[in-house]
Protein backbone atom coordinates (compact mmCIF):
# COMPACT_ATOMS: atom_id res chain seq x y z
CA UNK A 1 0.00 0.00 0.00
CA UNK A 2 3.30 2.52 0.20
CA UNK A 3 2.58 2.35 -3.93
CA UNK A 4 -0.12 5.24 -4.02
CA UNK A 5 -0.54 3.85 -7.74
CA UNK A 6 -2.68 1.06 -6.18
CA UNK A 7 -6.29 1.93 -6.32
CA UNK A 8 -8.34 1.52 -3.42
CA UNK A 9 -12.15 0.69 -4.25
CA UNK A 10 -14.90 0.94 -1.55
CA UNK A 11 -18.50 -1.07 -2.47
CA UNK A 12 -21.60 -0.24 -0.95
CA UNK A 13 -24.75 -0.15 -1.60
CA UNK A 14 -25.61 3.74 -1.79
CA UNK A 15 -23.22 6.57 -1.36
CA UNK A 16 -22.88 6.23 2.65
CA UNK A 17 -21.85 9.49 4.23
CA UNK A 18 -20.64 7.28 7.20
CA UNK A 19 -17.61 6.24 4.73
CA UNK A 20 -17.13 9.29 1.97
CA UNK A 21 -15.09 11.00 3.81
CA UNK A 22 -12.66 8.39 4.09
CA UNK A 23 -12.20 7.44 0.75
CA UNK A 24 -11.94 11.57 0.35
CA UNK A 25 -9.16 11.59 2.39
CA UNK A 26 -7.36 8.48 0.92
CA UNK A 27 -8.29 10.26 -2.72
CA UNK A 28 -5.90 13.43 -0.67
CA UNK A 29 -3.19 11.19 0.28
CA UNK A 30 -2.73 10.41 -3.81
CA UNK A 31 -4.46 7.55 -3.81
CA UNK A 32 -6.43 6.09 -6.58
CA UNK A 33 -10.17 5.86 -5.04
CA UNK A 34 -13.26 4.38 -6.51
CA UNK A 35 -16.65 4.48 -4.61
CA UNK A 36 -18.96 1.71 -5.94
CA UNK A 37 -22.90 1.56 -5.63
CA UNK A 38 -26.07 0.00 -6.45
CA UNK A 39 -27.55 3.90 -6.33
CA UNK A 40 -27.34 7.30 -4.46
CA UNK A 41 -29.33 7.67 -1.06
CA UNK A 42 -32.70 5.52 -0.94
CA UNK A 43 -35.70 7.18 -0.44
CA UNK A 44 -36.22 5.96 3.60
CA UNK A 45 -32.65 7.73 4.31
CA UNK A 46 -33.67 10.85 2.63
CA UNK A 47 -36.74 11.14 4.62
CA UNK A 48 -34.49 10.55 7.34
CA UNK A 49 -32.19 13.75 6.35
CA UNK A 50 -29.69 11.81 4.58
CA UNK A 51 -28.13 13.46 1.64
CA UNK A 52 -25.58 12.81 -1.21
CA UNK A 53 -21.71 13.34 0.74
CA UNK A 54 -18.79 14.54 -0.84
CA UNK A 55 -16.66 12.73 -2.26
CA UNK A 56 -13.94 14.71 -2.78
CA UNK A 57 -11.40 13.46 -5.64
CA UNK A 58 -12.95 9.79 -5.24
CA UNK A 59 -14.37 9.17 -8.22
CA UNK A 60 -18.20 7.78 -7.98
CA UNK A 61 -19.46 5.00 -10.34
CA UNK A 62 -23.02 3.62 -10.22
CA UNK A 63 -23.35 0.13 -10.74
CA UNK A 64 -27.03 -1.05 -10.30
CA UNK A 65 -27.51 -4.46 -11.84
CA UNK A 66 -25.81 -7.82 -11.26
CA UNK A 67 -24.19 -7.95 -14.67
CA UNK A 68 -22.84 -4.31 -14.38
CA UNK A 69 -21.26 -5.35 -10.80
CA UNK A 70 -19.62 -8.43 -12.07
CA UNK A 71 -17.89 -6.32 -15.21
CA UNK A 72 -16.76 -3.73 -12.71
CA UNK A 73 -15.27 -6.14 -10.62
CA UNK A 74 -14.04 -8.32 -13.35
CA UNK A 75 -12.36 -5.47 -14.72
CA UNK A 76 -10.50 -4.12 -11.65
CA UNK A 77 -6.50 -4.20 -11.86
CA UNK A 78 -4.81 -7.41 -10.13
CA UNK A 79 -2.93 -5.04 -7.24
CA UNK A 80 -6.04 -3.01 -6.09
CA UNK A 81 -7.58 -3.53 -2.99
CA UNK A 82 -11.43 -3.59 -2.31
CA UNK A 83 -13.38 -2.91 0.86
CA UNK A 84 -16.91 -4.06 0.68
CA UNK A 85 -19.78 -3.51 2.88
CA UNK A 86 -20.36 -6.75 4.91
CA UNK A 87 -21.21 -10.67 3.58
CA UNK A 88 -24.80 -11.34 4.20
CA UNK A 89 -27.87 -9.38 2.58
CA UNK A 90 -25.31 -6.14 1.33
CA UNK A 91 -27.27 -6.68 -2.09
CA UNK A 92 -24.97 -6.91 -5.30
CA UNK A 93 -21.86 -6.79 -3.78
CA UNK A 94 -21.70 -10.14 -3.07
CA UNK A 95 -21.61 -10.77 -6.87
CA UNK A 96 -18.38 -8.38 -6.66
CA UNK A 97 -16.76 -10.33 -3.87
CA UNK A 98 -17.20 -13.57 -5.56
CA UNK A 99 -15.26 -12.21 -8.54
CA UNK A 100 -12.52 -11.22 -5.99
CA UNK A 101 -12.24 -14.62 -4.56
CA UNK A 102 -11.84 -16.33 -8.34
CA UNK A 103 -9.51 -13.69 -9.29
CA UNK A 104 -7.31 -13.66 -6.16
CA UNK A 105 -7.81 -10.24 -5.64
CA UNK A 106 -7.41 -8.30 -2.29
CA UNK A 107 -10.91 -7.46 -0.82
CA UNK A 108 -12.01 -6.95 2.52
CA UNK A 109 -15.44 -6.82 4.50
CA UNK A 110 -16.58 -3.90 6.81
CA UNK A 111 -19.07 -4.62 9.23
CA UNK A 112 -20.72 -3.64 11.93
CA UNK A 113 -22.29 -6.77 14.90
CA UNK A 114 -24.92 -7.79 14.05
CA UNK A 115 -28.36 -7.09 16.47
CA UNK A 116 -28.73 -10.94 17.37
CA UNK A 117 -31.10 -10.05 20.12
CA UNK A 118 -34.42 -12.39 20.64
CA UNK A 119 -34.83 -15.42 19.02
CA UNK A 120 -34.00 -14.24 15.25
CA UNK A 121 -30.57 -13.52 16.60
CA UNK A 122 -30.20 -16.94 17.30
CA UNK A 123 -31.08 -17.84 13.50
CA UNK A 124 -28.48 -14.81 12.51
CA UNK A 125 -25.63 -16.49 14.65
CA UNK A 126 -26.19 -19.87 12.84
CA UNK A 127 -25.81 -17.87 9.45
CA UNK A 128 -23.20 -15.93 10.57
CA UNK A 129 -21.13 -18.94 11.77
CA UNK A 130 -21.79 -20.46 8.44
CA UNK A 131 -20.83 -17.69 6.11
CA UNK A 132 -17.70 -17.46 7.93
CA UNK A 133 -17.07 -20.65 7.68
CA UNK A 134 -17.04 -20.38 3.82
CA UNK A 135 -15.28 -17.09 3.53
CA UNK A 136 -12.65 -16.63 6.49
CA UNK A 137 -10.16 -17.79 4.00
CA UNK A 138 -11.41 -15.93 0.75
CA UNK A 139 -11.35 -12.24 2.26
CA UNK A 140 -8.16 -10.65 3.28
CA UNK A 141 -9.78 -9.17 6.74
CA UNK A 142 -12.43 -7.92 8.57
CA UNK A 143 -12.77 -3.85 9.19
CA UNK A 144 -14.72 -4.27 12.59
CA UNK A 145 -16.95 -1.56 13.15
CA UNK A 146 -17.72 -1.41 17.16
CA UNK A 147 -16.02 -2.45 20.39
CA UNK A 148 -17.71 -5.51 20.65
CA UNK A 149 -17.63 -6.77 17.21
CA UNK A 150 -14.08 -7.79 17.05
CA UNK A 151 -14.76 -10.76 19.89
CA UNK A 152 -18.81 -11.56 18.20
CA UNK A 153 -16.50 -12.44 15.00
CA UNK A 154 -14.30 -14.55 17.02
CA UNK A 155 -17.84 -15.79 18.72
CA UNK A 156 -18.90 -16.70 15.26
CA UNK A 157 -15.72 -18.59 14.17
CA UNK A 158 -13.80 -16.05 11.95
CA UNK A 159 -10.50 -15.52 12.43
CA UNK A 160 -8.48 -13.49 14.68
CA UNK A 161 -5.32 -12.53 12.95
CA UNK A 162 -7.99 -11.47 10.37
CA UNK A 163 -10.18 -8.81 12.22
CA UNK A 164 -9.35 -5.25 13.04
CA UNK A 165 -10.81 -2.95 14.87
CA UNK A 166 -12.37 0.19 13.15
CA UNK A 167 -14.74 2.77 13.37
CA UNK A 168 -16.60 5.19 11.55
CA UNK A 169 -14.17 8.49 10.79
CA UNK A 170 -15.94 12.15 10.23
CA UNK A 171 -14.84 15.16 8.33
CA UNK A 172 -12.92 17.09 10.24
CA UNK A 173 -15.19 20.13 8.85
CA UNK A 174 -17.98 19.09 11.47
CA UNK A 175 -15.55 20.45 13.98
CA UNK A 176 -16.47 24.48 14.34
CA UNK A 177 -16.31 24.89 17.87
CA UNK A 178 -15.63 28.05 19.17
CA UNK A 179 -13.17 28.16 22.41
CA UNK A 180 -14.08 31.52 24.22
CA UNK A 181 -18.01 30.99 23.82
CA UNK A 182 -19.41 29.91 27.06
CA UNK A 183 -23.12 29.16 26.54
CA UNK A 184 -26.04 30.01 29.60
CA UNK A 185 -29.22 29.13 30.02
CA UNK A 186 -30.27 25.28 31.22
CA UNK A 187 -28.69 22.20 30.93
CA UNK A 188 -29.55 20.73 27.99
CA UNK A 189 -29.58 17.19 26.93
CA UNK A 190 -29.59 16.36 23.29
CA UNK A 191 -31.19 13.17 21.09
CA UNK A 192 -30.75 12.70 17.73
CA UNK A 193 -31.90 9.59 16.04
CA UNK A 194 -34.49 7.31 14.67
CA UNK A 195 -37.88 7.00 17.12
CA UNK A 196 -37.59 3.81 16.74
CA UNK A 197 -37.14 0.46 19.61
CA UNK A 198 -33.76 0.23 19.35
CA UNK A 199 -33.09 3.65 20.13
CA UNK A 200 -34.49 3.38 23.74
CA UNK A 201 -35.90 7.17 23.51
CA UNK A 202 -38.68 6.07 25.87
CA UNK A 203 -35.85 5.04 28.54
CA UNK A 204 -34.26 8.44 28.39
CA UNK A 205 -37.88 10.12 29.21
CA UNK A 206 -38.31 7.99 32.18
CA UNK A 207 -34.61 8.52 33.23
CA UNK A 208 -35.13 12.13 33.06
CA UNK A 209 -38.07 12.41 35.02
CA UNK A 210 -36.84 9.94 37.64
CA UNK A 211 -33.83 12.17 38.14
CA UNK A 212 -35.65 14.43 39.38
CA UNK A 213 -33.88 17.49 37.73
CA UNK A 214 -35.20 21.34 38.16
CA UNK A 215 -32.66 22.97 35.57
CA UNK A 216 -32.45 20.89 31.79
CA UNK A 217 -34.32 20.82 28.71
CA UNK A 218 -34.60 18.01 26.80
CA UNK A 219 -33.75 18.41 22.85
CA UNK A 220 -35.11 15.78 20.80
CA UNK A 221 -34.10 15.33 16.80
CA UNK A 222 -35.32 12.80 14.17
CA UNK A 223 -38.55 10.85 12.85
CA UNK A 224 -39.33 7.58 12.85
CA UNK A 225 -42.80 5.63 13.25
CA UNK A 226 -42.23 6.28 17.10
CA UNK A 227 -42.60 10.02 17.10
CA UNK A 228 -46.16 10.77 18.26
CA UNK A 229 -46.19 8.37 20.80
CA UNK A 230 -42.74 9.19 22.18
CA UNK A 231 -43.63 13.12 21.43
CA UNK A 232 -46.72 12.46 23.71
CA UNK A 233 -45.08 11.05 26.79
CA UNK A 234 -42.29 13.39 27.08
CA UNK A 235 -44.81 16.18 27.28
CA UNK A 236 -46.67 14.52 29.61
CA UNK A 237 -43.56 13.68 31.65
CA UNK A 238 -41.76 16.09 31.37
CA UNK A 239 -43.48 18.79 30.79
CA UNK A 240 -43.41 21.16 27.63
CA UNK A 241 -41.66 23.42 28.94
CA UNK A 242 -38.15 20.78 29.80
CA UNK A 243 -38.65 20.00 25.75
CA UNK A 244 -37.57 21.19 22.59
CA UNK A 245 -39.08 18.92 19.49
CA UNK A 246 -36.46 19.75 16.51
CA UNK A 247 -37.81 16.31 14.45
CA UNK A 248 -36.35 15.84 11.20
CA UNK A 249 -33.28 17.99 10.12
CA UNK A 250 -30.88 17.52 7.66
CA UNK A 251 -28.09 15.27 8.12
CA UNK A 252 -25.63 18.34 7.47
CA UNK A 253 -27.16 20.23 10.31
CA UNK A 254 -26.81 17.56 13.16
CA UNK A 255 -23.57 18.96 14.39
CA UNK A 256 -24.77 22.06 15.02
CA UNK A 257 -27.67 21.27 16.70
CA UNK A 258 -25.15 18.62 19.08
CA UNK A 259 -22.73 22.10 19.46
CA UNK A 260 -25.66 23.82 20.93
CA UNK A 261 -26.24 21.21 23.50
CA UNK A 262 -24.52 20.36 26.85
CA UNK A 263 -24.72 16.38 26.33
CA UNK A 264 -25.37 14.02 23.89
CA UNK A 265 -27.72 10.46 25.15
CA UNK A 266 -27.64 7.47 23.12
CA UNK A 267 -29.70 4.56 25.20
CA UNK A 268 -29.55 1.58 22.49
CA UNK A 269 -30.14 -1.31 23.11
CA UNK A 270 -28.32 -1.99 19.63
CA UNK A 271 -26.26 0.57 17.88
CA UNK A 272 -23.38 -0.94 15.70
CA UNK A 273 -21.65 2.16 16.44
CA UNK A 274 -23.68 5.45 16.66
CA UNK A 275 -22.33 8.00 14.42
CA UNK A 276 -23.73 10.70 16.35
CA UNK A 277 -21.26 9.92 19.31
CA UNK A 278 -18.45 11.24 16.92
CA UNK A 279 -20.04 14.41 15.58
CA UNK A 280 -20.38 15.24 19.15
CA UNK A 281 -17.17 14.65 20.72
CA UNK A 282 -15.94 16.20 17.46
CA UNK A 283 -17.65 19.67 18.39
CA UNK A 284 -17.21 18.99 21.76
CA UNK A 285 -20.58 18.21 23.19
CA UNK A 286 -20.22 15.20 26.04
CA UNK A 287 -21.34 11.51 25.83
CA UNK A 288 -23.39 9.31 27.58
CA UNK A 289 -24.43 5.92 25.92
CA UNK A 290 -25.35 2.51 26.55
CA UNK A 291 -22.90 -0.55 26.59
CA UNK A 292 -24.86 -1.66 23.64
CA UNK A 293 -23.30 1.11 21.22
CA UNK A 294 -20.57 0.18 19.10
CA UNK A 295 -18.93 3.43 19.85
CA UNK A 296 -19.41 2.89 24.20
CA UNK A 297 -15.54 2.52 24.19
CA UNK A 298 -14.43 6.32 22.24
CA UNK A 299 -17.11 7.50 24.97
CA UNK A 300 -14.84 6.17 27.79
CA UNK A 301 -11.57 6.86 26.37
CA UNK A 302 -12.59 10.54 25.81
CA UNK A 303 -12.75 11.22 29.84
CA UNK A 304 -15.97 12.97 29.77
CA UNK A 305 -19.89 11.46 29.58
CA UNK A 306 -20.34 8.05 30.73
CA UNK A 307 -21.52 4.76 29.18
CA UNK A 308 -24.54 2.57 31.34
CA UNK A 309 -25.61 -0.99 31.01
CA UNK A 310 -28.08 -1.02 28.25
CA UNK A 311 -31.58 -1.36 29.47
CA UNK A 312 -30.83 -0.11 33.33
CA UNK A 313 -32.55 3.06 34.10
CA UNK A 314 -30.90 4.02 37.32
CA UNK A 315 -27.38 3.80 35.72
CA UNK A 316 -28.86 6.16 33.23
CA UNK A 317 -31.00 8.36 35.93
CA UNK A 318 -27.46 8.44 37.88
CA UNK A 319 -25.62 9.42 34.71
CA UNK A 320 -28.05 12.39 33.76
CA UNK A 321 -27.86 14.15 37.31
CA UNK A 322 -24.02 13.61 37.79
CA UNK A 323 -23.82 15.47 34.50
CA UNK A 324 -26.12 18.65 35.58
CA UNK A 325 -24.27 18.31 38.79
CA UNK A 326 -20.95 18.67 37.54
CA UNK A 327 -22.16 21.42 34.92
CA UNK A 328 -21.55 22.22 31.82
CA UNK A 329 -18.04 22.51 30.45
CA UNK A 330 -16.53 25.38 30.10
CA UNK A 331 -15.57 27.12 26.14
CA UNK A 332 -11.81 26.22 26.90
CA UNK A 333 -13.04 22.21 28.09
CA UNK A 334 -14.95 21.83 25.13
CA UNK A 335 -12.49 22.88 22.51
CA UNK A 336 -10.06 20.33 24.45
CA UNK A 337 -13.07 17.83 23.74
CA UNK A 338 -13.38 18.97 20.18
CA UNK A 339 -9.41 18.70 19.49
CA UNK A 340 -9.30 15.26 20.67
CA UNK A 341 -12.38 14.18 18.84
CA UNK A 342 -10.84 15.46 15.36
CA UNK A 343 -7.35 14.13 16.12
CA UNK A 344 -8.75 10.83 16.84
CA UNK A 345 -12.31 10.10 14.65
CA UNK A 346 -11.62 12.24 11.78
CA UNK A 347 -11.19 11.32 8.66
CA UNK A 348 -7.29 11.94 8.49
CA UNK A 349 -6.80 9.63 11.83
CA UNK A 350 -9.04 7.11 10.12
CA UNK A 351 -7.19 6.87 6.65
CA UNK A 352 -3.50 6.96 8.34
CA UNK A 353 -4.98 3.93 10.24
CA UNK A 354 -6.64 2.77 7.29
CA UNK A 355 -3.58 2.69 5.22
CA UNK A 356 -1.63 0.83 8.13
CA UNK A 357 -3.99 -1.88 8.28
CA UNK A 358 -3.79 -2.75 4.76
CA UNK A 359 -0.07 -2.79 4.88
CA UNK A 360 -0.21 -4.99 7.91
CA UNK A 361 -2.03 -7.42 5.95
CA UNK A 362 -1.50 -11.23 7.72
CA UNK A 363 2.08 -9.64 9.14
CA UNK A 364 3.41 -11.41 12.05
CA UNK A 365 3.88 -8.45 13.98
CA UNK A 366 1.25 -6.60 16.13
CA UNK A 367 -1.59 -4.74 14.79
CA UNK A 368 -2.01 -0.98 14.32
CA UNK A 369 -3.79 0.09 17.62
CA UNK A 370 -6.82 1.75 17.34
CA UNK A 371 -6.48 6.35 17.21
CA UNK A 372 -7.50 6.64 20.43
CA UNK A 373 -5.38 3.53 22.02
CA UNK A 374 -2.34 4.93 20.79
CA UNK A 375 -1.61 7.19 23.90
Amino acid sequence: MDNRSKQIWFWFKFANPHIAGLAAALADRGYSVIFVTEESIPLERVELGWVVPDLGDARLIYAPTKAETIKLASQAPKDSVHICHGIRANGLIQYAQKTFAQNGISHWALMEKANDLGWRGVLKRIVYRRLFFLWKHRISGVLAIGYRTPNWLKQQGFLEEKIFPFAYFLPESINKQKPDVDREGLFRFVFVGRFIELKCVGLLISSLARANLDNFELMVVGSGPLEDELKLAAETILGRDCLRWVGRVLMTEVAQLVEQADCLVLPSIHDGWGAVVSEALMVGTPVICSDACGSAEVVKASGVGGVFRSGDESELTCLLRDMVKRGRQSGRERARLAEWGTKNLGVNAGADYLVEILNHGSSSVAKPPLPWCRY
